[in-house]
């Protein structure tokens, strides 16, 4: 079955919003950040509930993936790992942007919140290739 274009571009939009979800770089995109900022789950106290709403976006942009043939399919290597990996990062992630253990500063952010935005990030993308290669 072939994709519409105005599906791809939906999909396009999905995975563009997933990663502004990670929140990543304040100050970049202030404007929108701000709008956001008045959702109930970017209220503060609530990141899990952000989490879960990037990991939500994740699953609806895999589930349109079109499906593609590889013989040498290793689910194990290819979907277990990265999805146990993607979501222990996650889980990571959080509790690192509310500890209060390394708050020596780095540039302007303390060390454990440059550390919640890398496992953020790679967590995240674990995740949606682990459930891209559900496809494969």
């Amino acid at each position: 079955m072939e994709e519409s274009k105005e599906i791809q571009s939906i999909y396009s939009i999905f995975r563009v919003v997933i990663y502004e979800l990670l929140d990543t770089f304040a100050g970049v995109l202030t404007d929108i950040h701000e709008r956001m900022g008045r959702w109930t789950i970017y209220q503060p106290g609530h990141l899990a509930y952000s989490k879960v709403a990037t990991l939500l976006l994740v699953i609806i942009t895999c589930i349109g993936t079109r499906n593609k043939k590889q013989i040498e399919f290793d689910a194990r290597r290819m979907v277990f790992w990265p999805i146990v990996i993607g979501f222990v990062l996650v889980v990571l992630s959080v509790w690192l942007y509310y500890t209060d253990l390394l708050l020596y500063r780095l540039w302007i952010f303390p060390v454990c919140i440059w550390l919640y935005m890398v496992a953020s990030i790679i967590g995240t993308v674990c995740i949606h290739v682990a459930l891209d290669n559900v496809s494969k």
